[in-house]
């Protein structure tokens, strides 16, 4: 997608959803300025994760095989990719070697960044989202607006819509926020005890 494409796209979306976004953004801002509030120590931890993270960065090698060696003793099996196309060939190959045709999965982003649930739908995989956000986005055929909310963007009406024309529903979903979960958490169950892997 070239620059003039992303802008057009950003722009397309400001004007149908800004709303949305500024109000769940203002929301979630709120929410964590007050959380941080109440948090005597934020910035000095704030202070140590930062130099945490630098330090695992600087130390990658030695951080991975600490990894492998933790997980190993513990019965499971790690796979360094060298790139996306091999990530994404190797975690095929795991479906097609354990029989699976269905995955379900929860809210990673670099899974999102692979573009994993196209890979694998693509090639005859059904994937399923779990996390409530993810899987409005991937009934809306979206990508998330948000590391955090990923279906931030979208209203509570907008959602209730989306249901109503992906589901054949009796009786339409208002647009209730607890309705539309539960309705969610059903469907998203349904598909957890439907899937072969996850």
């Amino acid at each position: 997608m070239s620059r003039s494409e992303k802008a057009d796209r950003i722009h397309r979306i400001m004007e149908t959803d800004g709303k949305n976004m500024s109000d769940n953004l203002r929301h979630i801002n709120n929410q964590s300025d007050d959380a941080i509030e109440r948090f005597s120590s934020y910035e000095e931890l704030r202070e140590r994760t930062r130099a945490i993270k630098e330090d695992a960065i600087e130390n990658l090698p030695e951080r991975i095989e600490e990894v492998t060696e933790a997980v190993e003793a513990n019965g499971g099996h790690v796979y360094l990719a060298e790139d996306a196309e091999d990530a994404n060939r190797y975690i095929e190959e795991v479906m097609a070697d354990e029989g699976a045709e269905h995955m379900v999965k929860s809210k990673s982003m670099t899974t999102e960044e692979l573009e994993l649930n196209h890979h694998l739908e693509d090639a005859g995989y059904k994937v399923t989202e779990t996390d409530l956000g993810e899987f409005v986005i991937q009934l809306a055929n979206e990508t998330p607006s948000h590391l955090v909310g990923p279906s931030m963007h979208r209203s509570a009406s907008d959602v209730a819509d989306l249901f109503n024309e992906c589901f054949d529903l009796e009786e339409p979903l208002s647009d209730d926020p607890h309705e539309l979960t539960d309705f969610a958490r059903d469907k998203v169950g349904e598909q957890i005890k439907d899937a072969d892997i996850g």
